[in-house]
């Protein structure tokens, strides 16, 4: 499993300005103030547009990912649990790449 800090030091190596912050208390990382990537309840959640969501989702153990305190799934969210084969690489430079048409905050 990727660590939110070899994922930065990956996406920083291509040039991107990504910084770490707090997602619900979780370590995350950003692009222009917006969040595209954290760690929490055991896994990596992505923010994906909809193509990269429908083909994360053929993974098996990803879904879309429902934090605790709502219920409810965060539609553009996918979480990969810890131990699930994935492009981890991949996935954080296309959330970073969705993320980063969305305006600055």
């Amino acid at each position: 499993m990727e660590t939110l800090d070899y994922l930065q030091d990956h996406l920083q190596a291509l040039g991107a300005e990504v910084t770490g912050g707090k997602m619900f208390g979780a370590p995350c990382l950003k692009i222009n103030g917006n969040v595209f990537l954290t760690r929490m309840e055991e896994g990596l959640v992505y923010k994906l547009d909809e193509v990269a969501r429908e083909e994360v989702l053929e993974v098996a153990g990803a879904s879309h990912f429902v934090p605790a305190h709502s219920g409810r799934a965060m539609r553009e969210w996918i979480h990969i649990p810890l131990g699930i084969q994935a492009d981890h690489k991949r996935l954080a430079e296309r959330a970073l790449a969705f993320v980063s048409t969305l305006p600055a905050k």
